[in-house]
């Protein structure tokens, strides 16, 4: 009996300190921006890609917000809203957002804010991810959430 209750508890335990990986990759595919002459650049982006999760799901991913960018600062500020939609069309959306200087770490937060029934256990939840970038245009980032 004591058997049972110590597998229980430690099924129930680890339920709770689930990870829920995914990573997505892409292309930014419309990008304006207004360059000043002392280094200070807003842009307004749109990136479109694909997204695979931990549970199997795939699907794609689109993304619109605005990028700062103050060079001799080395100020970086990305804010945008992303829809995912999985190969079933269930969808979430969450915010995705990236404060960085010159001293940090390239290390951003998704903040789901909602979902499709199949995603609710998301909404609420912040998740770190680390983007890589090729040529500029071209992304891949992993997520981790800890459920």
């Amino acid at each position: 009996m004591k058997i049972l209750i110590t597998l229980i508890c430690t099924l129930v335990i680890n339920s709770y300190s689930a990870d829920y990986p995914s990573e997505r990759s892409g292309k930014e595919n419309y990008n304006f921006s207004i360059d000043t002459l002392e280094g200070y650049c807003s842009q307004t982006r749109k990136t479109k890609g694909i997204c695979t999760y931990s549970l199997g799901e795939y699907g794609v991913n689109t993304c619109v917000g605005t990028g700062t960018l103050v060079n001799d600062k080395g100020k970086i500020n990305i804010d945008l809203i992303c829809e995912n939609i999985d190969q079933n069309q269930q969808k979430s959306w969450y915010k995705l957002y990236r404060k960085k200087t010159i001293d940090d770490s390239v290390i951003g937060v998704i903040e789901y804010f909602e979902a499709a029934e199949k995603y609710k256990f998301l909404v609420g939840k912040q998740c770190n991810y680390a983007p890589k970038f090729y040529e500029k245009n071209y992304f891949l980032f992993k997520q981790k959430c800890n459920l």
